[in-house]
Protein backbone atom coordinates (compact mmCIF):
# COMPACT_ATOMS: atom_id res chain seq x y z
CA UNK A 1 0.00 0.00 0.00
CA UNK A 2 2.53 2.36 0.50
CA UNK A 3 4.12 1.66 -2.66
CA UNK A 4 1.22 2.22 -4.41
CA UNK A 5 0.92 5.71 -2.74
CA UNK A 6 4.16 6.83 -3.27
CA UNK A 7 3.89 5.98 -6.68
CA UNK A 8 1.08 8.36 -6.77
CA UNK A 9 2.37 10.82 -5.11
CA UNK A 10 5.09 10.48 -7.65
CA UNK A 11 3.18 10.98 -10.65
CA UNK A 12 1.50 13.86 -9.24
CA UNK A 13 4.73 15.78 -8.79
CA UNK A 14 5.67 14.35 -12.46
CA UNK A 15 2.52 15.87 -13.71
CA UNK A 16 2.74 19.26 -11.61
CA UNK A 17 6.23 19.53 -12.53
CA UNK A 18 5.21 19.52 -16.57
CA UNK A 19 2.32 21.05 -15.81
CA UNK A 20 4.82 24.21 -14.49
CA UNK A 21 6.82 23.68 -17.83
CA UNK A 22 3.85 23.63 -20.41
CA UNK A 23 2.46 27.03 -18.59
CA UNK A 24 6.46 28.50 -19.36
CA UNK A 25 5.82 27.20 -23.39
CA UNK A 26 2.25 28.55 -23.51
CA UNK A 27 3.28 31.93 -22.32
CA UNK A 28 6.44 32.27 -24.85
CA UNK A 29 4.40 31.42 -27.27
CA UNK A 30 1.51 33.78 -26.81
CA UNK A 31 4.33 36.50 -26.01
CA UNK A 32 5.69 35.40 -29.59
CA UNK A 33 2.18 35.32 -31.21
CA UNK A 34 1.38 38.60 -29.69
CA UNK A 35 4.73 40.07 -30.77
CA UNK A 36 4.00 38.82 -34.52
CA UNK A 37 0.91 40.45 -34.41
CA UNK A 38 2.07 44.10 -33.54
CA UNK A 39 5.50 43.45 -35.72
CA UNK A 40 2.63 43.30 -38.56
CA UNK A 41 0.55 46.71 -36.93
CA UNK A 42 3.64 49.06 -36.44
CA UNK A 43 6.82 47.50 -38.43
CA UNK A 44 9.92 46.13 -37.39
CA UNK A 45 11.70 49.25 -36.25
CA UNK A 46 8.56 50.91 -34.05
CA UNK A 47 8.34 46.87 -32.99
CA UNK A 48 11.65 46.95 -31.86
CA UNK A 49 11.67 50.06 -29.42
CA UNK A 50 8.60 49.10 -28.18
CA UNK A 51 9.85 45.28 -27.29
CA UNK A 52 12.23 47.22 -25.38
CA UNK A 53 10.22 49.19 -23.28
CA UNK A 54 8.89 47.81 -20.12
CA UNK A 55 5.57 49.58 -19.85
CA UNK A 56 4.41 48.18 -23.49
CA UNK A 57 3.91 44.45 -21.87
CA UNK A 58 6.49 42.62 -23.87
CA UNK A 59 8.97 42.27 -21.23
CA UNK A 60 7.63 39.89 -18.74
CA UNK A 61 9.86 38.77 -15.97
CA UNK A 62 12.43 36.32 -17.85
CA UNK A 63 10.14 36.46 -21.07
CA UNK A 64 11.04 39.16 -23.79
CA UNK A 65 10.92 38.93 -27.31
CA UNK A 66 14.35 39.58 -29.92
CA UNK A 67 14.21 39.41 -33.31
CA UNK A 68 17.38 38.29 -35.88
CA UNK A 69 17.41 38.54 -39.43
CA UNK A 70 17.44 35.11 -41.38
CA UNK A 71 21.17 34.86 -41.40
CA UNK A 72 21.61 35.27 -37.29
CA UNK A 73 22.15 38.68 -37.21
CA UNK A 74 20.14 40.27 -33.97
CA UNK A 75 18.15 43.08 -35.35
CA UNK A 76 17.17 43.80 -31.38
CA UNK A 77 17.06 42.86 -28.21
CA UNK A 78 15.70 44.37 -25.66
CA UNK A 79 17.73 43.23 -22.70
CA UNK A 80 21.33 43.82 -24.41
CA UNK A 81 21.73 46.15 -26.76
CA UNK A 82 25.01 45.63 -27.46
CA UNK A 83 24.30 42.65 -29.60
CA UNK A 84 21.96 44.84 -31.57
CA UNK A 85 23.70 44.49 -35.54
CA UNK A 86 25.90 41.21 -34.17
CA UNK A 87 26.37 38.27 -36.16
CA UNK A 88 25.43 35.18 -33.97
CA UNK A 89 25.67 32.79 -36.54
CA UNK A 90 28.33 31.02 -34.83
CA UNK A 91 27.27 32.09 -30.91
CA UNK A 92 27.74 28.90 -28.87
CA UNK A 93 25.75 27.52 -25.52
CA UNK A 94 27.99 26.63 -22.98
CA UNK A 95 27.75 22.27 -24.36
CA UNK A 96 29.27 24.16 -27.75
CA UNK A 97 26.06 23.62 -29.20
CA UNK A 98 25.75 26.29 -32.09
CA UNK A 99 22.02 27.09 -31.39
CA UNK A 100 21.72 29.77 -33.50
CA UNK A 101 22.26 27.51 -36.93
CA UNK A 102 19.44 25.56 -34.92
CA UNK A 103 17.11 27.80 -34.60
CA UNK A 104 17.41 28.60 -38.13
CA UNK A 105 17.28 24.96 -39.15
CA UNK A 106 14.04 25.10 -37.36
CA UNK A 107 11.95 28.02 -39.23
CA UNK A 108 13.58 26.05 -42.31
CA UNK A 109 11.22 22.78 -41.06
CA UNK A 110 8.73 24.85 -40.75
CA UNK A 111 7.13 28.03 -39.64
CA UNK A 112 7.66 27.96 -35.96
CA UNK A 113 9.56 25.37 -33.25
CA UNK A 114 11.45 25.23 -30.01
CA UNK A 115 15.50 24.98 -29.24
CA UNK A 116 17.04 24.15 -26.61
CA UNK A 117 19.95 24.90 -24.92
CA UNK A 118 22.40 25.68 -22.20
CA UNK A 119 22.87 29.53 -21.40
CA UNK A 120 23.71 32.22 -18.34
CA UNK A 121 20.70 32.85 -16.58
CA UNK A 122 20.46 36.50 -15.98
CA UNK A 123 19.85 36.81 -12.57
CA UNK A 124 21.43 33.86 -11.07
CA UNK A 125 24.48 33.86 -13.11
CA UNK A 126 24.39 30.22 -13.59
CA UNK A 127 24.42 27.73 -16.67
CA UNK A 128 20.58 26.80 -16.88
CA UNK A 129 18.57 24.61 -19.02
CA UNK A 130 16.92 27.36 -21.66
CA UNK A 131 14.21 26.43 -24.51
CA UNK A 132 13.82 29.41 -26.73
CA UNK A 133 10.58 29.32 -29.33
CA UNK A 134 11.14 30.57 -32.89
CA UNK A 135 8.87 31.50 -35.72
CA UNK A 136 9.71 33.60 -38.94
CA UNK A 137 7.89 36.36 -39.48
CA UNK A 138 8.58 39.50 -42.51
CA UNK A 139 11.36 37.61 -43.23
CA UNK A 140 13.19 38.03 -39.76
CA UNK A 141 13.36 35.39 -36.60
CA UNK A 142 11.33 35.98 -34.01
CA UNK A 143 12.54 34.60 -30.53
CA UNK A 144 10.79 33.80 -26.68
CA UNK A 145 13.19 31.84 -24.32
CA UNK A 146 12.19 30.22 -21.39
CA UNK A 147 14.73 28.28 -18.78
CA UNK A 148 13.27 25.42 -17.39
CA UNK A 149 15.32 24.49 -14.34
Amino acid sequence: MRFACALVLAGFTVVSSSHAETSQEKAAISLAERAAKHIHAVGIPVACKDFADPTKGYIDGELYVYIQDLKAKMICHPTNARLNGKDLLELKDADDKPFNKEMLEVLKRGRSGWVSYRWVHPVSKTIQPKKTYVMAIDGVMLGVGIYTK
